[in-house]
């Protein structure tokens, strides 16, 4: 196994034996997640000029989702496997997986889970991951990103490495768009920018870290190193009706 590739992730060197015993929450056997050449070049052609650059933080949500549909829209059918180092070759069902073009981002979906979804999950190398928090025990992931819509969270405890041990998806391609369930992302040199209309939120990623669109502000839970959340009783959340459609 791999392992320096879960430590990129902000996985202390210490922590690393943890992932070999299978201690994380579904108590199976783990391998590290992996990174993989494979790519989907699957994207055709919108038809549709792209904006010069991705959003800057502050921009308002439609903004955001105009310039997440200006990308060229890819094969969906192509994101449903995930490749270990071996060349094993996963089915993923329903969830969706991909990697960016340098391997920072990696996300998958675990629709599987027995728990409650956590939606989109990113393992994502950060400059500055978030410090695990003093009171927290256990394997701390500082680059782990959850987004399940309402909520974002970076940097938590993982025993194993969950979803991703099933390998790594196909590469989304700068300026390629993928949409499933309610998210609509786009790859960007810059990042990774989705959104989930029907949340009214959107959310970027990248070494730099993560920025917040939308219904997001600044909250604190224990589970997570940072955490932005949507406050529900506001009425400024954006509905998916008022937001522009490709």
């Amino acid at each position: 196994m791999r392992l320096h590739r879960w430590a990129r992730y902000g996985v202390g060197a210490a922590a690393i034996p943890l992932l070999l015993t299978g201690c994380g929450p579904s108590g199976s056997n783990v391998a590290a997640p992996t990174t993989v050449s494979s790519s989907a070049s699957g994207a055709t052609t919108s038809g549709k000029a792209a904006p010069a650059g991705a959003p800057a933080a502050g921009a308002p949500l439609s903004s955001v989702v105009s310039w997440i549909h200006a990308g060229s829209t890819v094969d969906i059918s192509k994101f449903h496997t995930a490749t270990t180092t071996d060349g094993t070759v996963n089915d993923l069902g329903s969830d969706i997986a991909f990697v960016s073009p340098t391997k920072k981002i990696e996300c998958m979906t675990d629709d599987r889970a027995a728990s409650s979804s956590t939606g989109l999950s990113c393992l994502v190398q950060l400059d500055n991951p978030p410090p695990k928090p003093s009171d927290n025990h256990g394997n701390w992931v500082g680059g782990w990103v959850d987004y399940p819509g309402s909520t974002v969270g970076v940097g938590s405890l993982h025993g194993d490495p969950g979803q991703f041990t099933s390998g790594t998806g196909n590469t989304l391609g700068y300026g390629s768009r993928i949409t499933f369930g309610d998210y609509d992302c786009r790859m960007d040199s810059t990042g990774l920018l989705c959104a989930d209309q029907s949340a009214g939120s959107g959310l970027q990623v990248s070494s730099s870290g993560a920025v917040p669109f939308g219904c997001l502000s600044k909250t604190t839970t224990p589970e997570y190193g940072l955490s932005y959340a949507c406050d529900t009783s506001s009425t400024t959340t954006t509905e998916r009706s008022t937001l522009p459609h490709p």
